[in-house]
């Protein structure tokens, strides 16, 4: 697990509520929806509509369904790509250090498998200065949820 910043964690917040609210409309159409989140992810849900019948399933997003989407630049991206693209952009910012102590390498001989972060986000300032640095160079913006057409 990598620490997010508050603007992540507010945006999968929000997204959570969307999932809610699209998981209550479909019902409300008479779609059954066979929820087979997992709650131990800190993923989107994906939504899967089978061959036939009115089920969907709605589960934890993992790496191929994100394959399996048509975007620009994503052929033959490692699984970790987004993780290690970061931490490269971090590396050229910041102590090697803390980029670590962010990624979890900075615990068991700076193994860099480790998944955990070892030190908290709010005690990083730096880090969460240049984390959100990269955030908006990457184009990203809240889930404007007020804006969702069934909260007008």
């Amino acid at each position: 697990m990598v620490a997010l910043l508050s603007e992540i964690r507010k945006g999968l917040k929000q997204l959570r509520r969307w999932t809610e609210s699209v998981h209550h409309q479909l019902q409300a159409q008479g779609l059954t929806l066979d929820d087979r989140r997992s709650g131990q992810r800190n993923t989107p849900a994906w939504l899967v509509a089978p061959r036939r019948g009115r089920r969907l399933v709605l589960r934890d997003m993992v790496w191929s369904d994100f394959r399996s989407l048509p975007l620009q630049h994503s052929t033959g991206l490692a699984n970790n790509a987004a993780r290690h693209s970061l931490a490269s952009w971090l590396r050229e910012r910041a102590a090697d250090a803390e980029v670590d102590a962010l990624l979890g390498h900075a615990h068991h001989g700076r193994s860099l498998a480790s998944p955990r972060a070892a030190t908290a986000i709010g005690r990083q300032p730096e880090l969460r200065r240049l984390l959100s640095e990269w955030l908006h160079h990457c184009g990203y913006r809240p889930l404007a949820w007020e804006r969702l057409p069934w909260n007008s």
